[in-house]
C-alpha cells in the first residue's frame, strides 16, 4: 500500500511568491549600484525606507530554492523511484528543449551576441550533463587552442 500524496500546501505558494517578490524588489530598489537614471536619485534617497528593507531582497534567492528543494522532494512522497524520475523528466525537459533550442536559433541568427556553439556542444546540453561533460571539452579546446596559439607564435 502507497501513502497517500500530500495536498499542495497553499502557503508555500504564498512563501514562493513573496521570495521572487524579493529578488524583484532588490534589483529595483535594493542594490545601491543602481543607476540614478532609473529614479533620479539613488535607491537610498529616493526609497530610503523601502531601500533598506530590499537589501536583503537577495535572500529571496535562498528562500524559493529551500521551498523548491521542499517540494521536489514532497513530489516523491508515495510514489517509487521509476514513477518520480519519469514525472521529473516530462516536467523539465520539454521546457529545457525549447529554451535550448530558442537560445541556439538566436546565437545562430545573431552571432555577435555569443560565439555560436557546435552541434555537439548542444547535444550536450539536451542531456542537461553540461557540467561533467562540457568541463572536459572546454578543457579539451582549450588545450589546443594554446596549442594553435603557440604554433602560430612559433611561426611568426
Amino acid at each position: 500500500m502507497t501513502a497517500q500524496r500530500p495536498d499542495r500546501i497553499a502557503v508555500l505558494d504564498g512563501l514562493r511568491l513573496l521570495a521572487a517578490l524579493m529578488v524583484v524588489v532588490f534589483h529595483y530598489v535594493g542594490r545601491t549600484e543602481t543607476d540614478k537614471i532609473i529614479w533620479g536619485a539613488g535607491p537610498a534617497e529616493a526609497f530610503p525606507l523601502l531601500h533598506h528593507a530590499a537589501q536583503f531582497g537577495w535572500l529571496g534567492v535562498e528562500m524559493f530554492f529551500m521551498i523548491s528543494g521542499f517540494v521536489i522532494c514532497m513530489s516523491a512522497w508515495g510514489r517509487d523511484l521509476g514513477s518520480f524520475i519519469r514525472s521529473r523528466a516530462v516536467r523539465l525537459f520539454p521546457a529545457y528543449w525549447a529554451a535550448i533550442l530558442i537560445t541556439t536559433t538566436v546565437v545562430t541568427l545573431f552571432p555577435a551576441v555569443v560565439q555560436r556553439r557546435s552541434f555537439s556542444n548542444i547535444l550536450v546540453n539536451m542531456s542537461m550533463l553540461q557540467w561533467p561533460l562540457v568541463r572536459r571539452l572546454r578543457e579539451a579546446t582549450f588545450r589546443q587552442t594554446i596549442q594553435r596559439q603557440g604554433a602560430d607564435y612559433h611561426r611568426s
